[in-house]
C-alpha cells in the first residue's frame, strides 16, 4: 500500500463534516462560563512589596548573629510564618491596633473588623519577584478595603518581626557581657582592697628587677592562656551553634523541588482555602475538608524537616565541621597546657624571691590583667548598645496596598476567552479522536489502497435543479438521472462505471452483477437504478432484481408495484416472468421483492434461488441485484457466489475503514468475485454528496415484520 500524501484539502473537509464536534463545546461552555461567573462572590485583591536585605552588625560579639530571614534569606522562611500561629497572633494584634485608629462608621461600612487568625490569613500569598530579593505578599477578600488592609497590616507584621529575631541574640550577648562586666568590677574592687591592705601590714617598698621580669613573664603568659581560653569558648560556642538546628539552607531544602512543591501546594491549599471561606461558613464541610489537607501537608513538611535534620547529622560535610572544631579545641587545650606549664616554671623562679615582695607582685599582675579584661568588655558592651539601638528591619516596605477598584475575578471576558479556546481545543482533539476511532474513508485512492480492488468510478452529488424531469417518466425518482437527463453531465459518472464494467467483461455478454455496500446510506440502491438505465439506454436487455427484502427500494425508484416478486417466485412453480414488470423504460424490467411473509428471511435459502438466477442469465443480457448492507444482514453473501461478480458501492467520508474491510472479507470468504468499487458521495466540484433516505436497523426489521405479520 502506498503512503498517503498530506492534503491540506482533506483536513479542511474532516473540520467541515464534523464542525457541530467543534461548535458544540464552544455553545456548552460559554453560556456555562458566563452564569457560573456572574453567580461567583467578586473577590479583590491587594498587594504589597518589600525587600530582604540582611545587615551587617560590626561588633565582634564572638557569636554569630542568626535571624528567621539572615539565617536562610528565602522565600520558604517567609511562607513558614504566613501558616505559623504565633506570628499570625502577633499580626492580629497588629490589624486590631490599626483598626481601632478607624472611625467607627468607617470600620463597620468596610467591614473591617477580624476576630480570628482564620480570617487573617485566608487568601494570602507570597510571589519571588524574578530573581530578586523583593518579595510580593498578595492579599484576597471580597471587600476591597479590607483586603487592603489585611496585606498593610500582615506585612508590617513581618517587618516587625524581623526585627525582633534580629535583636534577639544582640540582647543575649549583652546580658552575658553585662555579667561579665560586674563580676570583674568586684574582684577588682576586691583585689585593690588586698594590695592596699598588704602593702601596709606588710611595709613593702619595691620589687627587685629580677622579680619584675619574673612578673612579666608570668603576665605576658597568662595573657597568652586568657585568650587561648577565650578561643577555646568561641570554638565550643561554634561546635553547640553547629549541634542546634540547622536552617533550611543547610539542610538542603531550600533547593529540593520535593519541598518546595510542598511549599507551593501548601501555598495552594490555603488559597483554595481561602476562595471556600469567602463561600462557605468555616463548618461547612469542603472548608474543614481543605483545613485537614492542609494540616497533613503541613505534617508532612515538619517530618521531611525533622529527616533531612537526621540526614544532615549523619553526613559527612557536619561531621567535617564538627572534627575541624573539636581539633582547634584539642590543638588549643594542648597549647594551654603548655602555658599553664610555662608559667608553672615561672612562678617556681618566683618562689625563691621572698615571699612578701612575691605575694605583692602576685596581686598586682592579677589586677593587670582584669583591668585590660575589663576595659575590651566594656568596649565590647557599648557597641552592643549602639547595636541594638540602630538596629532595624531586615524587611523594607516598597510599595503600600491600595484598595483595588475592580475585582480580580471573576472576569468575564477573560473567562469567555479562556473557555472558548478551551472548548475550542477539546472540540479539535475530540473531533480527531472521533476520526481516529471511525477511520472514514475520503478519498478514491484510499478506497483502491485499503481494499486492493480498483475503482471504477466517482459519482458525484445530484443536484435534480440542474435538469428537467420528462412528463412520462415524472412518477420516477429524480435522482434516476439516466432516464431523465441520459446525456447530462451528471450521468457522466454512471456512464463511466457501465464502461469500465464492460473492459472487464462485464455486459458484453450474459452478466449477472450483485450491488450492495458496508452500511446502510451509501446510495448502492440508486446506483443500481443509474446503471441498469445506462446499460438499457445502450440496448442491453437488462433486468433489475431487487434482493433487499427487508427494505426494498427498486419498487419505489421505479414507479412499481411490489405486491409479487421474487419472494413469490422463490415459492412458486410458476414461470418466472409472472413476477416480472416492465419499468416502463425501454429495455429495462424489474423484479421487485414482493410481499414480505413470516418466513420471508429464509427465502434466499432456497435451492430454487441458484436455478432462478440461472434462469434469468438466459433471458437478460445483464441482471443487477441490489442487496442489503453486509454489515447488517447475510442476504448479500448468500447471493453473491451465484453471480459474475460484485460490485461494492462505498460512501466517502461515511463509512469506516474497518467496517469496509470487513464487508470485503465476508466477500472473499464465500468465494465471490469482486469486480471493483465505486466511490460515492465523491466531492465533485466542491460538494460533499448526498443522502438517500435509506435506513436500516434491527430494531426496523422487527417492527416492519409484525406490521406485514398483522
Amino acid at each position: 500500500m502506498d503512503t498517503q500524501e498530506f492534503n491540506l484539502e482533506e483536513y479542511f473537509y474532516i473540520l467541515w463534516k464534523r464542525k457541530w464536534i467543534l461548535i458544540l463545546p464552544i455553545l456548552l461552555a460559554l453560556p456555562t462560563t458566563y452564569f457560573v461567573d456572574k453567580r461567583r462572590v467578586p473577590l479583590y485583591q491587594a498587594r504589597t512589596v518589600f525587600e530582604i536585605t540582611p545587615q551587617q552588625v560590626g561588633v565582634n560579639t564572638n557569636i554569630r548573629e542568626e535571624t528567621a530571614f539572615t539565617r536562610t534569606q528565602n522565600f520558604h522562611t517567609l511562607l513558614y510564618l504566613l501558616h505559623s500561629r504565633n506570628f499570625l497572633q502577633k499580626a492580629l494584634d497588629t490589624y486590631k491596633q490599626a483598626i481601632r485608629k478607624k472611625p467607627e462608621g468607617y470600620r463597620n461600612e468596610h467591614e473591617l473588623e477580624i476576630t480570628n487568625i482564620g480570617s487573617l490569613s485566608r487568601g494570602l500569598t507570597l510571589q519571588i519577584v524574578n530573581t530578586t530579593n523583593l518579595i510580593r505578599l498578595v492579599a484576597v477578600d471580597t471587600n476591597p478595603v479590607r483586603c487592603a488592609e489585611r496585606a498593610n497590616r500582615v506585612t508590617e507584621a513581618l517587618k516587625e518581626y524581623s526585627k525582633e529575631m534580629a535583636t534577639k541574640n544582640l540582647k543575649e550577648v549583652q546580658v552575658l557581657l553585662e555579667r561579665q562586666l560586674t563580676t570583674i568590677s568586684g574582684e577588682l574592687l576586691d583585689l585593690e582592697n588586698k594590695i592596699k591592705s598588704y602593702k601596709t601590714d606588710s611595709k613593702v617598698i619595691s620589687i627587685a628587677s629580677e622579680q619584675s621580669q619574673i612578673s612579666a613573664n608570668i603576665q605576658r603568659l597568662n595573657t597568652h592562656l586568657t585568650q587561648s581560653e577565650l578561643k577555646i569558648q568561641e570554638y565550643r560556642a561554634s561546635l553547640t551553634a553547629l549541634d542546634a538546628t540547622p536552617s533550611l539552607k543547610d539542610l538542603g531544602l531550600d533547593t529540593d523541588p520535593a519541598y518546595r512543591q510542598s511549599r507551593d501546594r501548601l501555598l495552594a491549599l490555603g488559597t483554595q482555602l481561602a476562595q471556600l471561606m469567602s463561600q462557605y461558613t468555616e463548618n461547612h464541610p469542603n472548608v474543614k475538608q481543605k483545613q485537614r489537607e492542609i494540616n497533613g501537608l503541613r505534617n508532612h513538611l515538619q517530618k521531611n524537616e525533622q529527616a533531612a535534620i537526621r540526614n544532615y547529622r549523619d553526613s559527612d560535610t557536619y561531621k567535617s565541621r564538627k572534627r575541624s572544631f573539636e581539633g582547634q579545641i584539642q590543638v588549643i587545650e594542648k597549647k594551654v597546657e603548655q602555658l599553664r606549664k610555662s608559667i608553672a616554671e615561672e612562678q617556681a623562679r618566683m618562689a625563691a624571691l621572698p615571699a612578701k615582695e612575691q605575694h605583692l607582685s602576685d596581686l598586682e599582675r592579677r589586677r593587670s590583667i582584669l583591668d585590660n579584661l575589663y576595659v575590651d568588655t566594656s568596649k565590647k558592651f557599648r557597641e552592643i548598645q549602639i547595636a541594638i539601638l540602630s538596629r532595624e528591619s531586615d524587611i523594607k516596605i516598597l510599595e503600600v496596598a491600595a484598595p483595588p477598584t475592580a475585582p480580580f475575578s471573576p472576569r468575564i471576558k477573560r473567562d469567555l476567552a479562556y473557555a472558548f479556546w478551551g472548548a475550542l481545543a477539546v472540540g479539535i482533539v475530540l473531533l480527531f479522536i472521533v476520526e481516529h476511532v471511525h477511520k472514514p474513508l475520503n478519498t478514491p485512492r484510499q478506497v483502491e489502497d485499503l481494499l486492493g480492488i480498483k475503482n471504477l468510478g466517482n459519482i458525484a452529488r445530484i443536484d435534480v435543479s440542474q435538469y428537467n424531469i420528462p412528463d412520462r417518466f415524472e412518477d420516477l425518482d429524480e435522482k434516476l438521472v439516466a432516464v431523465h437527463e441520459p446525456q447530462s453531465l451528471l450521468n457522466d459518472a454512471y456512464r463511466k462505471i457501465r464502461t469500465n464494467l464492460m473492459t472487464l467483461g462485464f455486459g458484453e455478454e450474459k452478466t449477472t452483477l450483485v450491488i450492495t455496500s458496508s452500511i446502510s446510506g451509501e446510495g448502492k440502491s440508486l446506483t443500481v437504478g443509474n446503471l441498469a438505465a445506462n446499460f438499457a439506454n445502450i440496448g442491453k436487455k437488462t433486468l433489475i432484481v431487487d434482493g433487499d427484502l427487508r427494505t426494498p427500494r427498486q419498487g419505489s425508484l421505479l414507479a412499481q408495484p411490489e405486491e409479487v416478486g421474487i419472494l413469490q417466485a422463490l415459492k412458486s412453480n410458476a414461470p418466472i416472468e409472472d413476477f416480472i414488470t416492465s419499468t416502463g423504460i425501454p429495455n429495462l424490467w424489474l423484479l421487485p421483492a414482493g410481499k414480505k411473509d413470516k418466513d420471508f428471511v429464509e427465502a434466499l435459502t432456497s435451492p430454487r434461488l441458484e436455478q432462478l438466477i440461472v434462469q434469468l442469465r438466459r433471458t437478460y443480457d445483464v441482471v443487477l441485484l441490489d442487496t442489503p448492507p453486509l454489515e447488517l444482514v447475510a442476504d448479500g453473501l448468500l447471493l453473491a457466489p451465484l453471480v459474475d461478480g460484485v460490485l461494492l458501492v462505498v460512501s466517502l467520508g461515511m463509512v469506516s475503514s474497518p467496517s469496509v474491510v470487513r464487508s470485503l472479507n465476508g466477500l472473499l470468504n464465500v468465494d465471490s468475485r469482486i469486480v471493483g468499487a465505486v466511490a460515492n458521495l465523491h466531492r465533485a466540484a466542491g460538494r460533499y454528496g448526498y443522502g438517500t433516505g435509506y435506513g436500516y436497523g434491527y430494531n426496523a426489521y422487527s417492527y416492519r415484520y409484525k406490521v406485514d405479520e398483522e
